[in-house]
């Protein structure tokens, strides 16, 4: 799996030369991102379809003026080509909703998703308000900023996960032994069907651990094969926590017997 790291420097670079060439620095920033009035804002973090990482209600005047003034400062994506890599990071979305009240309607709302590097051309900002069109902003270290701002881990970081196949239904000892295989590693909200499309996989050639490291917080499933047999057993799911190494233990020949 490529490091996470590199390809966010590659991102930047390409956002470097693109804007060098599209004259990023001539872009006058504008006031009117955000619509006024809006004394409210939600923060949620999540991935999508699952569960909530962080929720955070501001009310405070200050700090409210404060977010908006950074959104009302950034500049739009440039016209023209941008050429993005592809993100296959996994790290969640990140959603601000203003209001004037609680429970009032909506004014704006504006989406992001941090991919480990900020936001650039390839992962704007999009704010999106009622009746108007979205606007894509080049927000750089906005959710970092927020994040302090508020006190609160939005769930952004890496961690790892590294285990073994091992034969089910055998003898005891067998439970304990790594089995030479290949192992399909799968990020969803739900158990992987025929035909998802995996986000990283190992091939053991002989019995060992393996290891996928810069993985984004959250829930993974596991599929194990040995020798072109899949695994009967039930898929392993994992769950991933900035920092941390998770370990999985991938039952396989279940069934066989």
């Amino acid at each position: 799996m490529a490091a996470r790291r590199s390809m966010s420097t590659l991102v930047v670079l390409a956002s470097v030369c693109l804007c060098a060439l599209a004259g990023c620095g001539s872009t006058n920033a504008t006031s009117s991102n955000l619509p006024d009035g809006a004394r409210l804002v939600q923060v949620i973090s999540a991935f999508t379809g699952e569960h909530r990482i962080a929720a955070v209600t501001v009310t405070d005047p200050s700090t409210t003026r404060r977010i908006s003034g950074w959104i009302n400062r950034m500049r739009p994506v440039p016209n023209g080509p941008t050429n993005c890599p592809d993100l296959t990071a996994v790290e969640p979305g990140v959603t601000l909703t203003f209001r004037a009240y609680a429970r009032g309607p909506v004014l704006a709302k504006a989406t992001e998703t941090d991919f480990g590097f900020g936001s650039y051309a390839c992962n704007p900002l999009t704010v999106t308000v009622p009746g108007s069109r979205s606007r894509s902003l080049v927000a750089g270290q906005f959710l970092e900023r927020l994040q302090r701002l508020l006190s609160v881990n939005f769930g952004f970081g890496e961690g790892a996960i590294k285990g073994k196949i091992y034969l089910a239904g055998g003898p005891a000892p067998s439970i304990m032994k790594p089995l030479a295989g290949h192992v399909t590693l799968y990020r969803t909200h739900q158990p992987p069907q025929v035909g998802s499309t995996p986000i990283a996989s190992a091939t053991l050639p002989r019995p060992a651990e393996f290891k996928f490291s810069g993985l984004g917080p959250g829930v993974y499933f596991l599929r194990a094969s040995v020798k072109g047999a899949p695994s009967r057993c039930h898929q392993t799911s994992v769950t991933v926590r900035v920092g941390k190494t998770a370990h999985a233990s991938i039952p396989w020949g279940c069934g066989i017997w």
